[in-house]
């Protein structure tokens, strides 16, 4: 219930930032922090308050987006592939990429580190699909850890062929 009121007052507030009257787009009631009900009142951007009570964050929230491979893309063996993540400077520090494969996204397994040492903040990583240990699983992704060792991230499933 808390962050459904949090979203609900967030979205209220993003129409201030583009200098709009709330009461116009949202003449609604929005759950205040303590249960009951407040309604939103019409204001400018320069008196509006953030709440400063947020819901929790897992571990690892913004940590290596991946944005390729796409989710089902077929990669060439003997090609090589650019792996794109985007970066967030809260995880400024060197990641381990690792293939991983299986005969479906579930039973997927790592098959081989294929990169160490990579700084996040470089954004890609081109990788030259040659390594020993592609084999003929169905679906194949990657496993990113942080230099934590605590945590990780997945791209989206691919194939090799």
């Amino acid at each position: 219930m808390l962050s459904r009121s949090l979203l609900t007052v967030i979205g209220a507030l993003g129409y201030l930032s583009q200098g709009t009257n709330a009461e116009s787009h949202y003449n609604g009631d929005a759950r205040d922090l303590s249960g009951g009900y407040d309604k939103i009142q019409p204001t400018t951007l320069s008196t509006a308050i953030v709440p400063t009570a947020t819901a929790s964050q897992e571990t690892g929230v913004g940590f290596w987006p991946a944005y390729t491979p796409k989710m089902g893309q077929n990669v060439n063996f003997g090609d090589s592939l650019n792996i794109t993540w985007g970066y967030d400077p809260r995880w400024n520090g060197k990641l381990t990429i690792t293939l991983i494969g299986g005969a479906a996204q579930d039973e997927q397994v790592a098959l081989g580190v294929i990169a160490e040492h990579v700084e996040n903040k470089q954004g890609y990583y081109l990788w030259s699909v040659t390594n020993e240990f592609v084999g003929k699983h169905a679906v194949y992704g990657f496993s990113t850890l942080y230099q934590d060792g605590k945590t990780e991230q997945y791209s989206m499933p691919f194939h090799i062929v």
